[in-house]
Parts: structure tokens; C-alpha cells; sequence
């Protein structure tokens, strides 16, 4: 967990500084495009723990993205593929969340039963909601 919380806050600050090293660019040419329909720019930035109903609007707590938003085309309608978020991550970028239905550590002899939809999680109201083929899969998938 500690490793993805660090790559998440890496990831965080290098996107930072592409964003706070465009602004200038970005305020002195809005037209995102070159004319032709092909976009010269694409970000994908993904908010941690927030809807886009949080993030659209709030000025106060999303300036930047705002700005963006406002003059630029915005994708809004994709969702996680799961919970947490150690899959979604797998899945934004390789296309698939590699059998993966937890936040344990990373390493190629780790491996960890998934916690998150089992009985006692608290998500599942008691109930177990990945069949046993998936939980047998998920604890011998090394991350």
C-alpha cells in the first residue's frame, strides 16, 4: 500500500509539473487543436477518491482543472473498473486489472487473497461477492 500511495504521489508531482510548466502555453494558446480535428495535447488525469460531480464546479478546490474543463473537450462518462484502487490502475494502463482485487504490495512472488469483497470487509453486507474461482485466481496472482 505504501508503494502505490508513493507511486500515486510521484505520479501526482510529475503531472504537477507538465501542468504548472503548460500554464503558460496553455493561457497563451486555448485552441487545443491544430485546425485539422487532431488534438495536439491528451491528459488523462484521474482523481483519487473523487467523482467528476466533485471535481466539475468546484472552483475552490479545482481551480486548474476547471480552467481546463472549460475551454478544452472533456471525456467525463468512464467509471473505476473496480474497488480499490490498485486494479484501476492495472486497468488505465494495460487494459486489464491482471485478476488483481486488492492494495497489497507489489512484487513478483507477492501474493494476497482479496479482502475488499469477502464478508467481513464491510462493503458486502456479509456476503461474498467473487466466486471461488476468482478468489482462487486473485490469491495466486503474483502483483
Amino acid at each position: 500500500m505504501r508503494r502505490v500511495l508513493g507511486m500515486m504521489g510521484a505520479m501526482t508531482l510529475l503531472l504537477s509539473f507538465v501542468f504548472v510548466g503548460s500554464v503558460g502555453t496553455a493561457l497563451a494558446a486555448p485552441n487545443w487543436n491544430k485546425g485539422d480535428g487532431h488534438y495536439q495535447h491528451i491528459f488523462v488525469i484521474m482523481m483519487e477518491n473523487h467523482s467528476t460531480d466533485e471535481i466539475f464546479g468546484n472552483t475552490a478546490d479545482a481551480p486548474f482543472i476547471n480552467w481546463l474543463a472549460s475551454r478544452a473537450a472533456v471525456s467525463n462518462d468512464y467509471f473505476g473498473v473496480t474497488h480499490p484502487s490498485l486494479p484501476n490502475y492495472l486497468a488505465a494502463i494495460s487494459g486489464d486489472f491482471q485478476h488483481i482485487w486488492d492494495d497489497c504490495a507489489a512484487g513478483p512472488t507477492v501474493t494476497c487473497a482479496p479482502e475488499e469483497f469477502g464478508p467481513t470487509s464491510g462493503y458486502t453486507n456479509g456476503q461474498e461477492w467473487l466466486t471461488p474461482q476468482q478468489i482462487a485466481q486473485a490469491t495466486n496472482t503474483a502483483h
